[in-house]
């Protein structure tokens, strides 16, 4: 799991990032439904689609020939997510800047 993924979770949940670092400016947003876009790389089956669903997610980009999912989820499902077998890894979901503004 990307640490910015990490970090992000651990604030979510109010934890401080260790003892020493309680918080970290870290650029992972939520939408306007409070899900945060992930790509995850994995071997893609309908069953990781429909768990990643069943968490409260939205496939946004499926790709079983690129080992490729790329989906909207509640931050605190990532790391459930992060936890099945097919899963390989879990990167921040990457939005496109034209003039320095992000587009969603």
């Amino acid at each position: 799991m990307d640490s910015h993924l990490v970090y992000a979770a651990k604030m979510d949940r109010g934890e401080s990032i260790t003892g020493l670092v309680p918080t970290l400016e870290i650029d992972i947003r939520k939408d306007g439904n409070g899900l945060v876009l992930i790509d995850i790389t994995a071997k893609v089956t309908d069953e990781l689609v429909q768990f990643v669903t069943s968490l409260g997610g939205v496939i946004v980009y499926r790709s079983n020939a690129f080992n490729s999912l790329t989906a909207r989820v509640p931050m605190q499902s990532i790391e459930t997510i992060a936890t099945r077998q097919e899963v390989i890894f879990i990167n921040r979901g990457l939005t496109a800047k034209h003039a320095g503004i992000h587009c969603q």
